[in-house]
């Protein structure tokens, strides 16, 4: 997806912008902004650009990467549930311009999301369901992450575009506090934090399946699994139900006894075009060796003291750096 629309060259208000230029830009939404839009149509009745109804019965997961960006979408086309990927475009054109049409990795898309509509993008748009989003068109209520309209964001003078992008930013944060407090009363400090260390290890291209893997063998049922092996047996261990859950290697003993989630699907994973040390095998094997490091006592323990510790020494420099600044002005 792009960055941030409110800060890219063609949305920040400049003196060379004109009236008409900016309307023009707001007409095409990008793919952020329409992402935050198809959530919130989660439950309506809308209609396709060819005039079938819609219902989104779930809009999705958010797919980072490469790919489509929702998986996993229910919808409702005239009566008929359709289940698989959604993509999101600024143009219909751009499935075309970007090559979609020719990458396998698109096929099991079913809508077509845009932010625009033209004659052109119809002849180059993809044979699929399209549906084009504009920001107007949002829901009453819809989560205060919406800011205004681009063209009244142009508007503003600099204090006040300013002051709206501060209260944009804190609902963004008391949002993810808020999705915290619910993750950890779901499942717990550690496997918040194993299921975040996983992640982390993903990138860009494989978070998603590193995600599904930390809930495919929570850490729980990972040391339960490893409680009866001696140290030198627990790393080799460690690292083979972790290629058992990410569907690399087939299910041995170990693996048969735990009450676990099926292994995930290997066509999850992208391998094509990711770096050779940032390799989804490797980076599994990295995890193997930390949480061999730190299972045994627990993850939140060490890491708690971690932090504790280099919050202790932030505190330290930054009160030494204070001492000299006071010290060459006095």
């Amino acid at each position: 997806m792009a960055a941030s629309p409110f800060v890219s060259s063609p949305f920040y208000p400049t003196g060379r912008q004109t009236q008409s230029h900016i309307l023009r830009e707001e007409a095409a939404l990008p793919e952020r902004l329409l992402a935050l839009l198809w959530r919130n149509r989660t439950g309506r009745n809308l209609h396709t650009s060819d005039g079938r109804k819609l219902k989104v019965l779930y809009p999705g997961r958010p797919a980072p990467g490469h790919g489509p960006d929702f998986r996993d979408a229910i919808l409702d086309l005239d009566g008929e549930r359709l289940h698989g990927e959604v993509k999101l475009h600024r143009r219909p054109q751009d499935w075309q311009t970007h090559g979609h049409h020719k990458d396998p990795a698109y096929d099991s898309v079913v809508m077509h999301v845009v932010g625009q509509s033209s004659a052109e993008g119809q002849l180059k748009a993809p044979p699929l369901p399209t549906l084009v989003l504009t920001q107007d068109a949002s829901p009453e209520g819809a989560p205060s992450l919406l800011l205004p309209s681009l063209q009244r964001l142009s508007n503003l003078s600099r204090d006040a575009l300013a002051a709206a992008l501060r209260r944009a930013g804190m609902a963004w944060y008391e949002q993810q506090v808020m999705n915290a407090h619910e993750a950890l009363a779901a499942r717990g400090v550690e496997q918040l934090l194993c299921a975040g260390i996983l992640e982390s290890l993903g990138y860009s291209e494989n978070r998603a399946p590193f995600l599904a893997l930390s809930e495919t063998l929570p850490v729980a049922l990972l040391r339960a699994a490893v409680r009866s092996h001696t140290p030198p047996e627990r790393g080799p261990c460690i690292r083979s139900l972790l290629m058992t859950a990410a569907g690399w290697e087939e299910q041995g003993p170990v693996w048969a006894n735990l009450m676990a989630l099926p292994p995930i699907s290997p066509d999850a994973w992208r391998t094509s075009g990711v770096r050779p040390f940032n390799h989804p095998r490797r980076r599994i094997e990295a995890a193997a060796v930390l949480l061999d490091r730190h299972l045994g006592n627990g993850l939140v323990p060490p890491w708690h003291l971690r932090v504790r510790k280099a919050r202790r020494r932030c505190w330290r420099l930054s009160r030494s750096q204070t001492k000299g600044r006071e010290e060459q002005h006095s």
